[in-house]
């Protein structure tokens, strides 16, 4: 609703929004955002304009007041993962998002002993992971017994 109390948008332009000030941190999918406009239109909050699939969705002056009343207490929800990730966290996220659109390829059009291959690479990447955070704590524990 925050990003509505600039401008009315679409449920599409508010996904690339949010996706886009949380650093791609946060990509919310239709699925989630047209429900949750859908309710505050019942609820009165926001109005649509426009035919469906293009639809434009406006705060009403209820949706303004409920907005100024809680901005304060809300806060930018994308500034929280802004504030938690490391510099590299967002990267890191676009990498695994094109890791799982090459995993659904694998799974679309693998033969099983792909698919098979596949799943062990998965499972060494797990694997390493792991182990890579394990250094660091081991580091970090032999750094504090100095």
């Amino acid at each position: 609703m925050l990003l509505l109390r600039e401008q009315p948008r679409s449920g599409h332009q508010i996904a690339q929004e949010l996706e886009r000030r949380s650093l791609r941190m946060w990509r919310p999918r239709p699925g989630s955002i047209y429900p949750v406009l859908q309710q505050f239109e019942e609820q009165g909050l926001v109005r649509a304009t426009g035919r469906q699939g293009s639809r434009l969705f406006h705060l009403t002056e209820e949706g303004v007041r409920h907005c100024n009343e809680g901005a304060q207490e809300w806060g930018a929800p994308w500034d929280a993962w802004r504030e938690t990730a490391d510099e590299g966290v967002p990267e890191l996220y676009h990498q695994l998002n094109q890791l799982a659109a090459c995993v659904k390829q694998v799974g679309n059009v693998a033969s099983g002993t792909q698919v098979e291959r596949a799943g062990l690479l998965l499972a060494r990447v797990r694997r390493e992971l792991y182990l890579l955070l394990a250094e660091d704590e081991e580091k970090g524990q032999s750094e504090e017994s100095r």
